[in-house]
């Protein structure tokens, strides 16, 4: 079977995993909006994390390259603490 371009690419992005209390606290977060029955559509616990950037579409043979690129600049880089306040929504309101 020939292989296409389009089978090729990738839409990529690099992102941070959550330890998991915090993906039970947004769980539970889910949780209670999903009992005041508003319509919206919610990640599931197993893929929630923390995008840091989008890279967009990419040969799937670069990833090894992107991801090492990655792992030599982590290790110059320090660690970090992040703190969130308040809930929002994407796309809109109407469409969350």
């Amino acid at each position: 079977m020939k292989q296409t371009n389009k089978e090729k690419i990738i839409r990529t992005f690099v992102a941070i995993s959550l330890p998991r209390e915090i993906v039970s606290f947004l769980k539970n977060i889910q949780d209670e909006i999903k009992r005041k029955d508003i319509n919206a559509s919610f990640a599931r616990s197993e893929t929630m994390h923390i995008t840091l950037k989008f890279i967009g579409s990419i040969m799937k043979h670069d990833i090894e390259t992107i991801a090492e690129v990655m792992r030599k600049t982590a290790e110059f880089n320090k660690r970090f603490s992040l703190s969130a306040g308040g809930i929002g929504v994407f796309p809109s309101k109407k469409k969350a």
